[in-house]
């Protein structure tokens, strides 16, 4: 079932005349807004050792990118026990001061557009394994 909102119409006419007789053609269309939708699937956090040793502990490098046209925000991962012996950029990625099980990122703005989005380091002795909390998107 399409939606009225995601679709638009038109119609157009098209005279031809021919010595005296008179053609018309109509041509009706619909047109099939290409709207962006996205999901939590499209967020995609990724890490990678970066070889330093910071502290006597092997540094990782986290990217929190989407992978569509709509704008990301609000976006949180799970980070119940994460430690680091680095200092991270609060405002790139920071414990919730509401839930200490959550980080939030890019302090809830949207995020950058891929490639690139939020990037940020972490030394601790083993990788931490992110999980996406939450997320919203706005799309145009």
């Amino acid at each position: 079932m399409s939606r009225f909102d995601a679709e638009s119409f038109s119609i157009n006419f098209f005279f031809l005349r021919k010595a005296d007789n008179l053609a018309i053609f109509v041509e009706f269309s619909c047109l099939r807004e290409a709207r962006a939708q996205c999901s939590s699937s499209d967020i995609r956090i990724t890490q990678t050792g970066t070889g330093q040793v910071i502290q006597g502990k092997p540094e990782w490098k986290v990217s929190v990118e989407k992978e569509c046209s709509c704008n990301a925000y609000g976006l949180n991962l799970v980070c119940t026990g994460f430690q680091t012996v680095e200092p991270i950029d609060p405002a790139l990625f920071r414990v919730s001061p509401s839930n200490p099980s959550f980080c939030v990122v890019f302090n809830g703005l949207p995020l950058p557009p891929s490639p690139g989005g939020v990037t940020f380091t972490y030394a601790w002795d083993t990788q931490y394994h992110f999980a996406l909390a939450s997320v919203l998107f706005k799309c145009a």
